[in-house]
Formats: structure tokens, sequence, C-alpha cells
């Protein structure tokens, strides 16, 4: 009989079954420890692992008058703009006409700084891919709806506009990524580059200065730009350079290429709205009492009034970004829209 039960129970001997319970707990005890070590071990490799992975692809951006753009279309009827949502940056469109807003991109990508071209049937944009550090530069297309994007790599590229009867684009590269920390990942600046739509070809171009926004290129040939300190135009072929404006922030050329539309003060705390006339060199502010933060000034096509936005935040009152409308003698200010009002256009 206790033959038969040692068989049945696969033990081999009595001595086998007196140990087995042993046996048991020693095998339990190995078991728990190994699974103590992967614990110990194996979950802050993985979370190592994770933290590195993140620091390779973390992207986040500098919050300020720059994480709100905005472009006015050829004809004068619409306006392009970007807003902060729920999962990023998404790009409308507001028609000044009809006062509706309609989508352009809401996507779980990151997109801002659009910019129309000529004929106004594109819009190039900086949008950033889940997965990668960097933004890159995006080309859609009003008319079919579709989205090329058009550079690749590590490098953040940012403030895209049309130029060259719209088969270029000239651009911002910053190639310095910051690991880690609170501070964003880049900075809103960068070298100037250019990029032929139809081959892809990237040229960087020898302008000395490295922390440049919103590069354009005039029908004369001219790169306009802004770094912070200064507006100023280089001259493609010579590289003879011409400072016009001292001291400011933000900055546009009008359609003419006559006056230059900026927000005064570099790195003061003057954000008010000036112009100035380049034919005559003459600078006149536009909204000398307001002492609110104004900034991303655009003047009209027509050249009669200027687009900008203004910030509100004060111990009274919450914080307010609006989209305004003023005359370029300072008359007749008109608030279009509160950005803030996404919420309720994103519904």
């Amino acid at each position: 009989m206790l033959g038969f039960r040692v068989q049945d129970r696969g033990w081999n001997s009595e001595a086998e079954k007196v140990c087995y319970p042993r046996m048991a707990t020693s095998k339990s005890k190995v078991g728990w420890i190994a699974l103590g070590l992967l614990c110990c071990c194996g979950v802050p490799i993985a979370w190592f692992t994770h933290l590195i992975r993140q620091s390779q692809t973390s992207h986040s951006r500098p919050f300020g008058n720059t994480n709100v753009t905005f472009d006015i279309s050829p004809k004068g009827d619409d306006i392009v703009f970007s807003v902060p949502v729920e999962h990023g940056m998404d790009i409308w469109l507001y028609n000044l006409s009809t006062m509706r807003f309609s989508p352009v991109l809401t996507t779980d990508k990151y997109e801002w700084a659009p910019r129309f071209s000529s004929d106004g049937s594109k819009i190039a944009f900086s949008g950033g891919v889940p997965g990668e550090r960097g933004d890159h530069i995006f080309l859609f297309d009003r008319k079919s709806g579709r989205t090329e994007q058009l550079t690749q790599g590590l490098d953040n590229d940012t403030w895209p506009s049309f130029y060259d009867n719209d088969r270029k684009i000239v651009f911002t590269r910053e190639t310095k990524y910051r690991w880690g920390g609170l501070a964003s990942n880049w900075d809103d600046a960068g070298r100037v580059h250019t990029l032929d739509i139809a081959t892809l070809e990237i040229k960087l171009e020898n302008v000395p200065s490295l922390t440049i926004i919103s590069p354009e290129i005039l029908a004369s040939g001219l790169l306009f730009l802004n770094d912070f300190l200064s507006i100023r135009s280089i001259d493609m072929k010579t590289n003879v350079e011409k400072v016009l404006v001292k001291d400011c922030r933000d900055a546009r050329i009008s359609a003419d290429e006559k006056a230059i539309v900026f927000t005064g003060g570099g790195y003061k705390d003057d954000y008010l709205i000036h112009v100035k006339s380049l034919p005559e060199g003459r600078v006149h502010g536009v909204i000398e009492g307001n002492q609110n933060q104004c900034s991303n000034p655009i003047l009209s096509r027509d050249g009669k009034s200027i687009f900008f936005i203004e910030e509100t935040n004060d111990s009274y009152a919450s914080e307010k970004r609006s989209l305004n409308r003023i005359d370029r003698d300072g008359k007749n200010p008109v608030e279009l829209f509160d950005f803030k009002d996404a919420r309720a256009f994103q519904k």
C-alpha cells in the first residue's frame, strides 16, 4: 500500500514524502527572493530607461507671447492662429466677416506659428510629433486638406515663412537641446535656414545672430529678422546689414515693405505698439496710454489697421489674452475675440 501511494503521488521514497513540504517551502522562498530582486532591480532599471527615453524625446516650450501666434490672409478676410488646448496646440481660422471659427488642424500633435502663402492657398506651420523631441516644418493645403511634413531630424524647426513665389520657406533651426530640468527644452529662436519645397533641400544661411525669430525674405531680396534686441535687414547677395529699429521685441514689415510695426522695449517692460515709416524714418506710438502687454503686431494688407495680441493680468482680474484690432493712428480699438473662447469653438 505504501509503495502504491508513493508512486501515485510521484514520490520515490518515504524520505521524499517526509521532506516534500520542506522542499516546497524552500522553492517558494527562492521564488519570492527572485521576485523581490526583480522588483528591486528590474523596476528601477525600467524606470531609468523610461527617463532616458523621455529625456531624448521630451518636448516643451517656453510660455510667453510666442505661445499664441497668428497671421492674416492675403485677402484680409481670415486670421489663422494657434491656441493652447488640453493636449497641446491647435490651429484655427477666424473669419472677419462672419466672425466664425473653423478648425484647420486639431490633432494630438503640437501645431503653432502658422503663416499663409502669398495666394492664401497654403499654410506653413511648425509642429511637434509625439515621441520626437523637436518641432518640424509642415505644409497644409487648404483645398485638399492634405498635410505634408517638410523637415525631419532631432533639431527644432520653427517660424516658417514663404518666399520666392511660395516655392521656398525660410525658418529657424535650433540645435542645442536642454536635457532634463524644469526649463523648456528649446529656445524660441535659432539659426536661419531656407527650404526648397519641391526638392526639400535645406540650406543654412550666413547670418551672424543665433537668436533669431520670425525671419522673412522680402520680395526685394532682403532678409528681415528680429533677434529680440533689434530689427535688421540683410541683403542675401551682398550680406550688407542694416539696423532698422533698436530696442524692440516682436516685429513685422508691411506688405509694401514701407513700414514696420513692432512692440518697443527690448528686454524692458514697454510692450506698447509702435510704427516706423521706412521712407521717412519716423516712429510713432499707436497705443500710448495702454498699460497692458501688447505683442505680435501685424499691419493689415492696406496698411490702415494693426492686429495684435493683448494680455491683461492683475490682482483683480484673471489673466486674459485677446486678439485686437486698432487703426494705424491709434483710434477705434476693437477686441475681436478672447483666446479663452477656444473652449467654446472646440465643441
